[in-house]
């Protein structure tokens, strides 16, 4: 088990035949694979722009299983799923573990600004072989002053997760178990 030092996602290289065989490419083009111009974060980039922001990202491929980062771990990186799938969870106080929701190919993944929070709140753990595009966090904070359309995007995202979990509150709050369970 990793330890709480200061660790940076390390690429893996996948077992002949696994999913893609570079890690240097930044659009995925495996099965449920999305490519950087349809991801909502950078949408409303010019192409230009949008290679200027992705080349200022490296590509990050997480085995299953493994995690992306932990609870309470410092904010390192944004993070793009190119492809894959991530679990986000969240370990209260008493041990139980809540799933937060699941992220698929096009999503940032975790925290989009350290100043909102220094540590992570959840743990994001790959489900299956996933790559992602991974920027330092002063590199990102310093990519939304540049182009103001991607700050845009970044408070999108984090609202478009706020009316979801607004949401879900909601129905946890007034609507029985199985209505809701049918709603899935």
């Amino acid at each position: 088990m990793r330890t709480n030092e200061a660790h940076r996602p390390s690429p893996r290289v996948p077992a002949a035949g696994v999913g893609p065989r570079k890690t240097t490419s930044h659009t995925a083009t495996s099965r449920g694979s999305i490519q950087v111009q349809e991801c909502l974060l950078l949408s409303g980039l010019s192409p230009a722009d949008r290679a200027t922001v992705v080349s200022a990202a490296h590509p990050i491929q997480f085995l299953p299983r493994q995690k992306m980062f932990r609870q309470g771990e410092p904010v390192r990186y944004v993070l793009l799923l190119l492809s894959g799938c991530v679990k986000l969870t969240q370990i209260a106080s008493n041990g139980s573990e809540v799933i937060l929701r699941l992220g698929g190919a096009g999503d940032a993944i975790g925290t989009l600004n350290s100043h909102l929070a220094d540590n992570h709140r959840s743990t994001a753990e790959a489900l299956q072989l996933s790559i992602a595009l991974a920027w330092d966090v002063s590199v990102f904070e310093a990519l939304t002053t540049r182009f103001p359309r991607l700050r845009c995007n970044t408070v999108n995202i984090l609202h478009r997760r706020l009316t979801d979990m607004e949401q879900r509150f909601r129905e946890i709050c007034t609507e029985k178990v199985a209505p809701r369970l049918r709603k899935q």
